[in-house]
């Protein structure tokens, strides 16, 4: 299933990468699907989520990160969902930037890798565009992006949903990339060791949701549904002002730069 939506074989360079780095990891919303498979990968990292470490609080940052002292901070905390963030506009601000910005400020010595998406290229909502801030945050810290398209195994996905449907339902027109949940956790992985940056799985092949939900469930029936508040029709692969500095892994990931970033 995976392979059909992906429209590739996942890239094994990042499903069979195997960590090594022996300084302490700190993982924040480690809970997550994420957070579980790098658990599994990694299991000597430090996990934690909201009732251990919310983000948004200083004080809490302050105090869990003079503690644990860690050498490099994975942050996967955030507001994920896109038209959910454009109701709760505030609560999507603070968990996704002010959560960076505390962070950054008691982070010490240690590496912040901070997951985003690729919702934060061109921006269209509060939630693209609460990540983008957060990636200018951290590669001016000297910290490292690892930019997400959409992971397909996660928790609550769509997928999940057609398979507990009768007719499924669809956006005919939204056009979305695609990256497995190994490879969003091989790429956080790499991003321990890689030199600063804002890297992606070189996943550039766009997906018909249309198209998929007939390769996936060919004999259910669909229902054509409306966007909803904050879905992007076409996700697009870098922003206009972003270029690819260079391929890593063979070509299952790159670097890519944008004139906007610090220099």
């Amino acid at each position: 299933m995976v392979e059909q939506i992906l429209n590739r074989k996942p890239y094994k360079e990042l499903i069979d990468y195997q960590c090594d780095y022996t300084g302490k990891v700190l993982v924040t919303g480690g809970n997550g699907s994420i957070g579980e498979q790098l658990r599994k990968r990694f299991p000597n990292a430090i996990f934690t989520d909201i009732e251990d470490l919310d983000v948004t609080n200083e004080q809490n940052v302050k105090e869990m990160l003079t503690l644990i002292n860690p050498d490099v901070i994975i942050n996967i905390a955030g507001a994920k969902h896109a038209p959910l963030g454009e109701i709760d506009i505030e609560e999507t601000l603070y968990i996704n930037t002010i959560g960076v910005i505390n962070l950054l400020k008691y982070k010490g010595d240690a590496k912040l890798v901070q997951c985003s998406t690729c919702k934060s290229a061109n921006p269209e909502t509060v939630y693209g565009a609460t990540k983008l801030i957060s990636e200018r945050l951290v590669l001016n810290s000297g910290g490292v992006v690892a930019r997400f398209f959409n992971v397909v195994e996660t928790s609550g996905n769509v997928f999940e949903l057609w398979e507990n449907q009768d007719a499924i339902t669809v956006v005919t027109k939204c056009n979305r990339h695609f990256i497995s949940l190994d490879e969003a956790t091989g790429l956080l992985l790499k991003c321990i060791t890689l030199p600063t940056g804002r890297y992606l799985v070189n996943s550039p092949e766009l997906r018909n949701m249309k198209d998929i939900a007939q390769i996936c469930h060919p004999n259910k029936s669909k229902k054509i549904v409306s966007p909803r508040r904050g879905d992007r029709i076409t996700e697009v692969f870098l922003s206009t002002n972003e270029s690819i500095e260079m391929e890593l892994e063979n070509g299952c990931m790159i670097k890519v730069c944008s004139t906007h970033d610090k220099k």
